[in-house]
């Protein structure tokens, strides 16, 4: 790239006065040195609190806003009118005063469900495989080429691994196979999964890693390769390589980036092992790849089987031996499907057991494992203690959540648990493909992920520990099966109270179910010819309080009610898949009642929203916008703008459909559904993004909406979600996040006004090595002498950095700043120079070389496609600056072996991001001229 006139300035610049201070976020600078009663004083924008109650929500001219915010130490102490701040000394106090600028800030957006941090791991190291409007594919020649071009790069034998095909997005309308993999990839074992998460296809390189007898054992079609399900999925899954330390980091801290980028503050994991998860996030934090707070959802049970057929759940036990559950014994004989029942269950005694919502940032945890390998081994052994790293002295960033079960599958993948008559098209399965024989068409073999037995058996058993559960249930069935489950639960142990159990999707869930999870059962009477295949105490569609063992029907309603049962919805189905809902998998009847939102406001049951990210990605104002409007997505192959939504709000309204398609059966006989309008507005789709799920994971004393004592965790958006709903709301989704901050500290983006638009250095989640480790330990702003500030206007960024390197390598570093409006070849990267040497510009690579002084700028959302000189940086969109840096190298201005220190200064020849209009933040009258420097 050329040499600009802001180069040939910075060339006269002397030696920088570097200010080395500990690793600040985004646009804030240093934290002032003299005490201050406030650290931080927001005003002047709209600050809506979500603090109204579910009811009060349904009015959003009535929201709850405040004009002012202020905070100590991370946390909340002022929210109220600018008046009384003044009065109380507030403004005069403040360390920091962000002019909002008109701008909106809201609670810090929580994920009500998802597998934070896998998203990272698919950014870097695996083939994007997604469709539009998530992708590019169109074909399953498109397959092939993407995952041919990563052959040709991989080592011999390298595993190579894809995400996010859809079979119904691609011209073809049929998944991959084995024959197409090995055409792409004939040497490498290959392995993509679908977009639901549910299924896979590998090649033949693939499969032969599996035995003969694991395959067979649990249904693998190797004539396709394609694998139904977990447990299907676990025989070829369970051959990958072990992700090494740094990669997992690597993957943590882009997951942390992504998900901060949308606005969240709160990430939801879920399915995970305790051993393995809780220490990667515990050296995350410490390593500072890990900013956001995490909810910890352990795996209740997870089934494998064994070569012998056998089905034996692999981490249930030991993630509750981890979290403090105790055992009578150490037999794992309960840990077999076919014996389990409440009272043999391993380590099945919680009472003494870490809590739900419990802050397990610094948990140390035993650790337990089969003598054997699981095979129902009749004992467990200790095999030590995991305990976090040494130097760890965070609180309140990692929390434990409910425990996590997978009942059913996918829609998508034909295995979820549908009632009869199933799935809206069957094409080319039958009837005979169902979930335990149940004598009606279902789905693909494989939906068996947990007999309803087991369920039963394991919800009672947490419920009776007054732990709470969150069960995915897709399909009709499923959901039926899992109420029953509930019902049983709550009467075999009527003294617990306040579970908040679960539906993770709740896709299908019907009118009935709300009304027993709410416990108003009165209002099922008459309603039993809507329904089929009804168990438990609405059992053929008549209130049976004694199937569930109930005394009456007036002790189960207070017993239901008194759980305040949940749900977390999917509610983006509507727009990613919702003509494919309407058309092949659930049908206009079902498709119109699918995420049933509006039942759960008839009936105030409590709710969230979720994207199950890494299956979409995360986006809570995306799932703002489909709970507010539930139109459909353009795509290469559907038009898009369908409702999925019924009409009105009579709970007792109707309308015809037909439950399958007549184009496949002949048969144009329809029969009634529910009618109903399941949208909601905007404000009630903010409390699912914010406060509801908070409370959801017992945590809505500490995060979720703005209030005194509550954590300093806030979202900044560019534009009013309640002024965009009324006005435009198809644009809800596209509103930009200004700024996230997690305990009153920037984790991305720039506040209103901030004079910084390019954030500090960070060791990089791209490095030339796995094995390269370029820890960031100090960073802070460059103050160079005269010169400097001729120049200032056009500097995006100028930081001094430190970084742990090992001796001699090379090590990749980023930063992120905002769009110009601009060419990429108006943008300099700067090194600060060191004595005569002066300043020189990096050399721009395209090409994304791993060379001492090269660097590259990719646009945050595409990490790994470098942009070329010519190519347009969009205005104020994020993009990230990547360089290359060599310990001993002519740049490192450490002489120091295995310790680099760099100086970068990040400008440009065109004009400043505007950051949404926005002008600088000003200094509170209580910072010291040291932090005006500095700032």
């Amino acid at each position: 790239m050329r040499e600009h006139g802001l180069i040939r300035l910075y060339k006269r610049l002397a030696t920088p006065i570097l200010a080395l201070v500990m690793i600040l976020g985004a646009g804030w600078g240093a934290r002032p040195l003299a005490a201050a009663t406030v650290d931080t004083l927001y005003h002047n924008g709209k600050i809506y609190t979500l603090t109204e109650s579910m009811r009060e929500a349904k009015d959003p001219r009535k929201a709850n806003t405040v004009e002012v915010v202020a905070t100590r130490d991370g946390k909340i102490i002022f929210a109220g009118s600018a008046a009384t701040a003044r009065q109380q000394g507030l403004f005069a106090n403040a360390a920091r005063i962000v002019d909002l600028r008109g701008k909106t800030m809201l609670p810090g957006l929580i994920d009500g469900h998802g597998h934070f941090p896998l998203q990272g791991g698919y950014d870097l190291f695996q083939v994007n495989l997604n469709s539009f409007p998530l992708g590019e594919m169109r074909s399953i020649e498109d397959y092939k080429k993407a995952l041919a071009r990563r052959c040709q790069s991989a080592g011999k034998d390298a595993w190579v691994l894809g995400w996010g095909y859809d079979d119904t997005l691609v011209t073809e309308m049929r998944h991959p196979t084995r024959a197409d993999l090995d055409a792409a990839c004939p040497r490498n074992p290959v392995f993509v999964r679908h977009v639901s998460g549910h299924m896979a296809v590998v090649n033949s390189a693939a499969l032969a890693k599996a035995s003969r007898d694991e395959l067979s054992t649990v249904g693998v079609d190797e004539r396709s390769g394609k694998l139904t399900e977990p447990r299907a999925m676990q025989v070829v899954s369970r051959h990958f390589p072990p992700a090494g330390p740094e990669a997992a980091q690597r993957g943590l801290a882009r997951a942390n980036e992504v998900y901060a980028a949308a606005g969240v503050t709160t990430a939801d994991c879920s399915n995970i092992r305790m051993l393995t998860e809780l220490p990667k996030m515990q050296n995350g934090i410490l390593r500072n790849n890990l900013n956001l707070r995490v909810v910890l959802h352990p795996l209740g049970y997870y089934p494998t089987t064994l070569a012998s057929g056998k089905t034996v759940d692999s981490a249930g036990w030991i993630n509750r031996a981890a979290l403090g559950w105790s055992s009578a014994g150490l037999s794992l004989a309960g840990a077999e499907t076919a014996v389990m029942t409440e009272n043999n269950v391993p380590f099945a005694d919680g009472r003494k057991a870490v809590a739900g919502g419990s802050d397990i940032t610094r948990l140390s945890m035993p650790a337990y494992a089969a003598d054997k390998d699981a095979d129902g081994s009749p004992a467990a052994a200790a095999k030590g203690t995991v305990a976090p790293p040494a130097g760890l002295s965070a609180d309140n960033r990692l929390f434990l959540g409910a425990w996590k079960f997978t009942f059913d599958g996918s829609p998508q993948g034909y295995t979820a648990w549908m009632k009869k008559p199933g799935f809206y098209r069957w094409g080319k399965y039958t009837a005979a493909d169902s979930f335990n024989q149940a004598g009606f068409f279902n789905g693909a073999v494989g939906t068996d992920n947990m007999p309803p037995a087991a369920l039963e058996t394991l919800i009672a058993m947490y419920h009776g520990n007054g732990q709470s559960t969150q069960t995915h249930t897709n399909g009709s069935a499923a959901a039926e099966r899992w109420v029953t489950a509930l019902e049983k639960a709550v009467v075999r142990h009527p003294e617990v109270r306040d579970t908040r159990d679960t539906s993770i999707h709740a896709q299908t869930m019907e009118l009935q179910h709300i009304q027993r999870l709410t416990g108003n059962y009165q209002d099922l009477t008459g309603t039993g010819p809507m329904y089929t295949e009804l168990t438990g105490a609405f059992k053929d569609g008549r209130l049976s309080p004694a199937e569930v063992g109930a005394r009456d029907i007036g002790q189960l309603s207070r017993l239901m009610r008194d759980q305040h049962f949940f749900n977390s919805y999917f509610v983006t189905h509507t727009y990613f898949w919702g003509d494919r809902h309407n058309q092949i998998f659930f049908g206009p009847g079902r498709a119109r009642n699918m995420s049933p939102v509006g039942w759960s406001v008839a009936y105030n049951q409590p709710f969230s929203f979720h994207n199950d990210t890494y299956i979409t990605p995360i986006s809570p104002l995306r799932s703002l916008q489909s709970a507010v409007t539930r139109t459909s997505a353009h795509s290469a192959i559907y038009e898009g703008g369908t409702l999925l939504s019924g009409q009105g709000h009579d709970l007792g309204a109707k309308a015809l459909f037909p439950p399958r398609d007549p184009e496949e059966t002949g048969d144009k006989t329809t029969f009634a559904f529910w009618n109903y309008d399941h949208r909601v507005n905007a404000l009630q789709a903010l409390h699912a993004v914010t406060l509801m799920p908070a409370w959801q994971n017992k945590l809505s004393d500490r995060i979720g909406s703005i209030a005194p004592g509550k954590l300093a965790d806030f979202t900044i958006l560019a534009e009013d979600p309640l002024a965009v709903a009324a006005a435009r709301p198809q644009s809800l989704a596209e509103m930009r996040v200004m700024t996230t901050i997690v305990g009153d500290t920037p984790v991305y983006g720039f506040a209103p006004g901030s004079k910084t638009l390019a954030d500090a250095p960070r060791g990089s989640y791209i490095q030339p090595t796995e094995s390269v480790v370029a820890l960031v330990t100090e960073t802070g702003p460059m103050t160079p002498a005269e010169g400097y500030n001729e120049t200032r206007d056009k500097t995006l960024g100028a930081y001094a950095f430190r970084a742990d390197v090992r001796n001699g390598e090379l090590a990749a570093f980023q930063m992120r700043f905002l769009g110009n409006g601009g060419p990429v070849r108006d943008m300099a990267l700067l090194d600060g120079g060191s004595g005569a040497s002066g300043t020189r510009p990096l050399h721009y690579s395209p090409e994304a070389a791993m060379a001492d002084g090269n660097w590259w700028i990719a646009a945050l959302d595409a990490p790994m496609l470098p942009l070329k000189a010519d190519d347009a940086l969009i205005a104020d969109k994020m993009y990230a600056a990547f360089f290359v840096l060599k310990d001993n190298g002519p740049r490192d201005k450490d002489a120091a072996r295995g310790g680099l220190a760099g100086q970068v200064v990040l400008l440009t020849d065109g004009p400043l991001p505007g950051n949404s209009g926005t002008t600088r933040y000003v200094l509170g009258p209580a910072a010291t001229n040291a932090a005006k420097a500095q700032l």
